[in-house]
């Protein structure tokens, strides 16, 4: 297995490619974590093949700047985490199925690069770019489990001199991948009618596209329409970037309303949510209401849809609409160019078969007797924040930014929530669940939410993505196909046992639907192999010059694979430690007007078909920048993993490595015609060359020898031309 291994480091080695050295990229690849803080890391790229047996090989390549003055190493040992799919980390909960995470990958083969061997053989490298690598390889077992796993490394910090992301020494870096089992499908409702102004523009005050609406005053004018005062408006407006329609000083009511939107096919029937917001210096004399109509009927408020004065942000919503068609109504006023009032995100889907969302009830509850029953409970010790004496402490409803989710925060002990046993008989195809699940600083395993089912009274089962801990942000939890006669909803939340009295677990929006089958079924993916890259970039790219750098990969299953650019993750640096601490993988901050499609000063394209990339850089003051791309992997139309790595690059002025010569020679009549010529160019060890030896009677007469010899059909005057690296840039002829 040792020889192995090694033959697999050279292999990975040698896998560089040569082009013009002329203005230069340096591209060592950016993923990687370290155990030191030295601002050091230029690269780094993960992949792994399946040898059967449950049997997994991970590859590791990790690169570091070894310029004068920067003295850390990569480490003789990289240690990965491993995960479910649904983000539990396997040394925490997974001990039954897969055993020794984290993982500690030896480093094999540990080197200095040789930077000719990157770039063209016409210019000089710079003298002050050192790149090393180390490569670490690794057999692990994991059992197959719905959904697969996630193999992550994460620390250390970047290259500090990078410059088109935000403070690069201070963010890490991190270096990810999935090795899939089965494709999840997450079957979201179904949408009946959606408007988010995105394809609107500043200014629209009607919209007779595929989602109809109209506007008007209610009764007086002006009310913000066609006013001519551009600060009297009642219109489509951007917010730091997001369109949402928008009323400011109105003077009246100004009303807008939907189409009739036909919601006759749905037996069960429909459900509104929208978003309503104010900023500014409200009164009770200035408001935002949202209606809906039925088949044309009166106005019905939308729970939670009618607001006066400062009251910042709700969620409207309505629920179990059944009709012909269904039309929504807002009405706004205000009378400052201080107040303003939004409504955005006006949804209509489908009715799920029960639903909790928590908008009929009053901060504070901890139990619902209605048409949704639930109860609540701490697992075995008390306190758990239910009826908690202290107001910091509970479990129980509570509004975030004026939507109510259900939140606990310093419980100490698990609290459980159970909803009622939902009658799920008549569903001969079975029933799906979705839920939403968030924290906020949550700082390690031992903080937790935690979704699960029961059917017919039986054991818990998890939920897909349902097992969250830690600092997770938040997560979609889902589970379909659930056939019985009853089905309960427990979700168990855990936080504060550190004492941080900011630990908050939530969730939110869970919805039972009736279950069908998606168009693609999810795939048993057995033994998957990811994709790898097939090359390393080359070290340099000149300025101003046009590079073709070679991004594609190879799957070994024979999956189909589509290339992008795509934005690299930061890692766990602030923390210290490696693997660091599990996660959320966040993307990093572009620098000033970066951007994932415009990350260097000129032209980055790839071609998502070949993943050939083209690079025209066209300021060298901008030194070195990270690339990121990403390759997708496709089977039977379902996407089944992403590869991302990312590399650094510096631009910088060629110069010209050689001068090509070759003594000019002439040749009297009645000599022979047999001449050979000498290649007299300087510094040109390793380049091509061409001669062309001016014969127009044939196209035969050339020769890439440095000593040529070539006869002529007769005396006459010959132009010969040598030319050195002949086909690419720097091409140069004497």
């Amino acid at each position: 297995m040792q020889g192995n291994l090694l033959q697999n480091s050279t292999s990975i080695l040698s896998r560089f490619i040569r082009s013009c050295r002329i203005l230069l990229l340096l591209f060592p690849m950016l993923f990687a974590s370290l155990t030191t803080s030295a601002s050091h890391i230029t690269g780094g790229e993960i992949f792994y093949k399946c040898i059967g047996g449950d049997e997994y090989e991970i590859t590791m390549l990790l690169w570091r700047d070894c310029d004068s003055g920067i003295t850390a190493n990569l480490p003789t040992t990289a240690y990965i985490n491993a995960y479910y799919i649904e983000r539990v980390p396997l040394f925490i909960y997974g001990d039954a199925l897969a055993t020794g995470f984290p993982v500690g990958m030896p480093r094999l083969v540990y080197d200095t690069l040789d930077l000719s061997a990157y770039g063209n053989s016409c210019f000089i490298p710079p003298d002050n770019i050192c790149v090393m690598e180390a490569v670490y390889i690794d057999t692990i077992t994991l059992p197959f489990i719905s959904g697969g796993y996630q193999i992550a490394w994460e620390c250390g910090n970047r290259n500090e001199i990078i410059k088109n992301i935000d403070d690069a020494e201070d963010i890490g870096s991190s270096l990810i991948m999935n090795i899939p089992m089965t494709t999840i499908d997450y079957h979201l409702p179904t949408i009946v009618w959606f408007e988010d102004f995105e394809d609107r523009s500043v200014g629209d005050e009607d919209d007779a596209g595929s989602t109809a609406w109209s506007t008007e005053c209610a009764s007086t004018s002006p009310c913000g329409l066609n006013d001519p005062d551009t600060l009297d408006y009642f219109e489509v407006r951007s917010n730091e970037g997001n369109l949402e329609y928008e009323g400011r000083d109105m003077d009246n009511e100004a009303v807008w309303t939907s189409e009739a939107i036909d919601i006759s096919s749905y037996a069960s029937g429909v459900r509104i949510s929208m978003e309503l917001s104010e900023d500014g210096t409200l009164e009770s004399a200035d408001y935002i209401r949202a209606y809906y109509k039925i088949d044309g009927g009166a106005e019905t408020a939308l729970t939670n849809g009618l607001h006066t004065d400062n009251f910042g942000s709700a969620i409207a919503t309505a629920n179990g609409l059944i009709g012909s068609t269904l039309e929504i109504v807002v009405r706004m006023k205000n009378s400052s160019s201080a107040e303003f009032a939004r409504v955005d995100d006006i949804l209509v889907t489908e009715m799920s078969i029960w639903r909790e969302d928590f908008q009929d009830l009053a901060v504070g509850d901890e139990v619902d007797v209605g048409s949704t029953a639930w109860s609540t409970a701490c697992a075995s010790a008390s306190p758990c924040g239910l009826g908690d004496g202290s107001s910091g402490d509970y479990f129980e409803v509570r509004d975030n930014g004026g939507n109510l989710e259900y939140e606990g925060r310093d419980m100490d002990n698990e609290a459980v929530w159970t909803s009622e046993a939902i009658d799920i008989s008549s569903y001969a195809s079975g029933v799906r669940i979705s839920m939403e699940l968030s924290e906020s600083s949550y700082d390690d395993g031992s903080d937790y939410v935690r979704a699960y089912y029961k059917i017919d009274g039986g054991a818990e089962t998890a939920l897909t993505n349902g097992l969250q801990s830690g600092d997770f942000g938040s997560a979609i939890a889902t589970a379909t196909a659930l056939i019985g006669t009853t089905l309960e909803i427990v979700v168990r939340v855990m936080n504060g046992t550190g004492g941080n009295v900011s630990d908050e677990g939530r969730f939110d929006d869970i919805d039972v639907y009736e279950y069908s089958l998606p168009d693609t079924i999810g795939q048993i993916i057995t033994c998957n192999s990811s994709p790898e890259f097939n090359s390393f970039p080359p070290v340099f790219v000149c300025l101003g010059d046009s590079a073709t750098i070679n991004q594609s990969a190879t799957d070994a299953d024979g999956d189909s694979l589509v290339y992008s650019l795509a934005t690299p993750y930061e890692g766990d640096f602030i923390s210290g430690g490696c693997p660091g601490d599990g996660g959320p993988y966040l993307p990093i901050t572009w620098a000033g007007s970066y951007s994932e499609t415009n990350q260097i000063t000129g032209t980055l394209t790839i071609d998502s078909t070949t993943g050939i990339m083209t690079v025209v850089p066209t300021a060298a003051s901008d030194s070195a920048h990270v690339v990121c791309v990403k390759v997708q992997e496709y089977r039977n139309d379902s996407l089944i993993n992403t590869n991302i790595k990312d590399f650094q690059f510096w631009v910088v002025a060629c110069q010209s490595d050689f001068y090509p010569a070759a003594p000019a020679s002439d040749y009297s009549c009645g000599g022979s015609l047999t001449v050979t010529f000498h290649n007299d160019s300087i510094d040109t060890t390793g380049a091509a060359v061409l001669w062309d030896f001016g014969d127009l009677s044939v196209t035969t007469d050339t020769s890439s020898l440095d000593t040529a010899t070539y006869a002529y059909p007769d005396t006459g005057s010959y132009t010969v031309t040598l030319i050195t690296n002949p086909g690419i840039v720097c091409a140069d002829t004497a």
